[in-house]
């Protein structure tokens, strides 16, 4: 959802040199930047804050109260950024020319030469507090969910497109829950979610390039306020010395910013997802054209747990008794006794590079049983695990 910002305390001859400022921000974003402009108070400022939405919030020093409305936004808004703005005289007396980033607001006010560069820093911080949490919320919770990314992950290696609708309607209600009433981090939480899945099927083989942005929706366009009659406008080109013109809309309530920011993360859900089908359209392809190569692959990749015949022919996409013959006929070999002999490489080289214990081995290249390891270990090296460690590398 596009950035934005709320203007409180400005009178009508600093409202035009301030949008006059932002106006340079607007042109230069990427992203939409939305305005509304608040004649008030900051008494009647946090009322209005309490039902509407802002990313950052300019308070006018000249505003009655602007300290107070800032340390409340500080303590009750972590959501927002919070800039103090001095205008007219009291700009020669600033003792420092730009305010420095605080926890979620400037701790100095700024000049209106300087508010640009606090406006740019102001949503850098806010968009790196929002990966930050984002990838926290991912740390806390993935453990307990780990059936949801088998189910993301079993629906696009198998390239089941109908399935996905589903699945990410149920995502979306997770990562909800994470957030618990918090909506702001929900779209970064949304691009987390799909990077893991990402990495995961990377594991299987899949690789998924890194998704862009997924086309603009119905979004509001950028629109400035004046007064309590909050207004709307949509950016044409200018020159950049023109200041932004407002045109009249309501301002964006707190349960229609939720509504936008689940519409933007379930878009992005959909639009990764694509991207991962198409990632995994285009390994099946070349699993037909190279189907022994993504044999070997997928073993690899797959080797520390138990899996079937039926569920790696189906990622070559061909029959289990193609795939058997056409295995042991280019590499001699059983597909088995692959597994196995990547198994017992595996198992050496943690031997020789650790000092797990032999059951600890076993148990992480894909046997529950250490005895059974350490009989295979021995018919494959000629000796047990201990005895090989201890030949080696002098330990047991």
């Amino acid at each position: 959802m596009n950035d934005r910002i709320v203007l409180v305390g400005v009178d009508e001859t600093n409202l035009e040199r301030i949008m006059g400022k932002l106006a340079a921000i607007v042109e230069a974003s990427s992203e939409e930047v939305a305005i509304d402009a608040l004649a008030v108070d900051s008494e009647q400022a946090w009322l209005w804050l309490r039902q509407h939405y802002a990313d950052i919030c300019i308070v006018s020093t000249t505003a009655a109260g602007w300290k107070r409305l800032l340390d409340n936004i500080h303590l009750d808004c972590p959501w927002m950024c919070g800039i103090a703005l001095v205008c007219g005289e009291n700009e020669q007396g600033l003792s420092r020319p730009i305010g420095q980033l605080g926890a979620r607001s400037l701790t100095n006010p700024v000049t209106l030469g300087d508010l640009p560069e606090a406006v740019r820093q102001a949503r850098w911080q806010i968009a790196a507090a929002r990966r930050h949490e984002a990838n926290q919320l991912m740390l806390a919770h993935l453990s307990q969910h780990g059936s949801m990314l088998e189910r993301w992950l079993e629906a696009v290696a198998s390239v089941h497109a109908h399935v996905l609708p589903v699945i990410i309607s149920d995502t979306l209600a997770m990562l909800e829950a994470w957030t618990e009433r918090r909506f702001e981090p929900i779209c970064e939480l949304a691009r987390a979610w799909t990077r893991f899945a990402a990495h995961e099927l990377k594991k299987q083989g899949v690789e998924v390039p890194e998704a862009g942005a997924p086309p603009a929706s119905a979004q509001p366009q950028p629109r400035v306020s004046a007064g309590l009659a909050p207004t709307d406008m949509k950016p044409q080109p200018r020159a950049p010395a023109e200041p932004l013109r407002p045109n009249a809309k309501p301002p964006l309530k707190r349960e229609e910013a939720r509504l936008l920011y689940r519409l933007q993360a379930v878009e992005w859900l959909e639009h990764a997802a694509g991207g991962m089908l198409a990632a995994a359209a285009q390994a099946r392809l070349r699993a037909k054209n190279d189907p022994i190569s993504e044999i070997k692959s997928y073993i690899e990749s797959n080797y520390a747990r138990q899996f079937t015949l039926g569920e790696l022919a189906a990622h070559v996409a061909v029959s289990r008794g193609h795939m058997a013959k056409m295995f042991k006929a280019h590499t001699g070999m059983t597909i088995w006794a692959y597994c196995i002999a990547t198994r017992m490489r595996a198992a050496r080289e943690l031997l020789l590079s650790t000092s797990l214990k032999s059951y600890e081995i076993a148990l992480r290249v894909g046997y529950g049983n250490s005895i059974h390891f350490s009989r295979v270990f021995k018919k494959h090296h000629g000796m047990n695990p201990v005895d090989y460690r201890s030949k080696f590398t002098g330990k047991r």
